[in-house]
């Protein structure tokens, strides 16, 4: 995530919003790669509401070869692990998922960082 920061990810095709743990937003935040956009009511997979704080981050560079800009993540409470939802994933589609061996296969990348 962003040019300097490596995390990684799940990719969760079921989650609108892509997620980031409050650990990457603090990394991201002293980079100046994120900035807030407003809180967003969310549904979490038990099926509770709460509204979750939402940011931009200029860009997510997945492999060497895939540069997403502008996505927008939440921020889960007590999130250990950053998702890959939607909101990412829309920006490469169409997409695909191999199992042998485990791939994300995406399209519409923009080559090199932003």
């Amino acid at each position: 995530i962003g040019k300097y920061e490596k995390a990684e990810f799940m990719i969760d095709t079921g989650a609108g919003h892509s997620a980031i743990t409050e650990a990457t937003l603090n990394k991201l935040r002293a980079q100046g790669k994120v900035e807030f956009v407003k809180n967003v009511a969310g549904r979490l997979a038990n099926g509770s509401k709460l509204a979750l704080p939402l940011y931009r981050v200029t860009s997510m560079h997945i492999g060497a070869e895939c540069t997403i800009n502008d996505v927008k993540v939440v921020v889960l409470p007590n999130a250990t692990r950053n998702i890959i939802g939607l909101s990412a994933l829309k920006k490469v589609a169409p997409f695909a998922l191999a199992v042998n061996p485990p791939r994300l296969l995406l399209s519409n990348c923009r080559q090199g960082a932003a």
